[in-house]
């Protein structure tokens, strides 16, 4: 199976919503978040599922909830993945 990478960006809720159902294609799916994270109603809900879905979650800033990866690190770590879905 291919492993997806889904960068989030600007539409933070839809890039997590495709990633909870991108694991039809996929049981490697994981989530790059670029800036900072607001939790709203809406994202709760992704969150649940993606924690259920055991997807794992990186973050280019720091202290956040979610794993520190560095803009670099995330350069490298993007040419594991084959495919790259931006949001």
């Amino acid at each position: 199976m291919a492993k997806i990478a889904v960068i989030a960006r600007e539409r933070k809720n839809e890039a997590l919503r495709m990633s909870i159902g991108l694991t039809v294609l996929s049981d490697k799916v994981d989530i790059f978040l670029t800036d900072t994270f607001e939790r709203d109603e809406t994202n709760e809900n992704h969150l649940e599922a993606i924690g259920d879905l055991k997807l794992k979650i990186y973050s280019t800033v720091p202290g956040t909830e979610f794993e520190y990866i560095s803009p670099e690190e995330l350069a490298d770590k993007l040419l594991e993945y084959d495919k790259v879905v931006p949001y």
